[in-house]
């Protein structure tokens, strides 16, 4: 992948929704699960997303796993 061909980065405060299901401590967040970003990282490679359902926590995803909603 060329780099002008990588997603565009996702800025905080973004609302996102999850491109596949993620399991997290032992529940699964379901693909479309939407969400907050509370941080960006690694020059928009990595986001700390906050889910309110199916469950509240605070997830660290890739870029792929998530897209804008």
């Amino acid at each position: 992948m060329r780099t002008t061909d990588r997603p565009r980065a996702i800025s905080e405060l973004s609302v996102v929704t999850l491109t596949h299901a993620i399991e997290h401590e032992a529940k699964e967040l379901p693909e479309g699960t939407r969400g907050t970003v509370v941080h960006v990282w690694s020059d928009g490679e990595h986001y700390a997303v906050e889910f309110a359902t199916p469950f509240r926590c605070i997830v660290s995803v890739a870029r792929c796993d998530i897209q804008p909603a």
